[in-house]
């Protein structure tokens, strides 16, 4: 091979003089790899061409054939799933229409199994590597794991709460408390009931219970 058909090409990796083993050693990656750039002005030359620069279009090409054997739904979902378990604790619970009932972090729960879905079938499709299949099924476990997680936090530790035994009930008269109010002055029960309301003794005090978050 001349250095004046490497230098047409661009191609610095064969001078004369230079490392014999590494200038083979890439040839031979090239050749697994990519193909070689064709013989200009016709005829087939691959001899003399062959060790000079490779097309950038092959690179491409093998770094997309990567990324579509990768399998993204089920790690997307795995990602989506952490998401979901984490967002109510640290996001969600600052407002009341996320935090009285989790829908919103259901709704995320939804899109991660969907995606699961479609990463275990596209892992065990026809030509899959057994590797594949195996890093699939466990993030495929992991994230029903976190599911899971949720699912005994939100929904079944709340009930192992103890009951409050001493609570009012139905028809039970309120026992006499005293309570800051609004302005930081303390206000007891029995004030409530014996204040007067437009000159006429009070009926009686309603209390309303508030379910708050501080």
């Amino acid at each position: 091979m001349s250095t004046a058909r490497c230098q047409s090409h661009n191609n610095l990796l064969c001078r004369p003089g230079g490392n014999e083993k590494l200038t083979h050693r890439l040839i031979e990656l090239g050749r697994y790899l990519t193909e070689t750039i064709p013989p200009s002005g016709g005829g087939n030359r691959r001899g003399q061409n062959e060790y000079c620069l490779v097309r950038p279009q092959n690179f491409a090409y093998n770094c997309a054939t990567l990324i579509k054997k990768f399998n993204w739904p089920i790690w997307s979902g795995l990602l989506v799933s952490i998401f979901a378990l984490l967002s109510y604790p640290l996001l969600f619970v600052n407002w009341p229409v996320t935090r009285d009932f989790p829908w919103a972090n259901i709704a995320l729960f939804v899109v991660a199994a969907f995606l699961l879905f479609v990463g275990i079938r596209r892992a065990f499709a026809p030509g899959r590597r057994r590797l594949s299949k195996i890093l699939s099924a466990l993030g495929a476990l992991l994230s029903v794991l976190v599911l899971g997680m949720f699912i005994l936090v939100a929904f079944i530790g709340s009930r192992w709460l103890p009951a409050s035994t001493r609570a009012p009930q139905v028809s039970q008269k309120a026992p006499g408390f005293t309570l800051n109010d609004t302005n930081d002055k303390p206000v007891s029960l029995t004030e409530l009931v014996l204040q007067p309301i437009n000159g006429k003794p009070a009926k009686g005090v309603l209390l309303v219970f508030y379910r708050g978050y501080w």
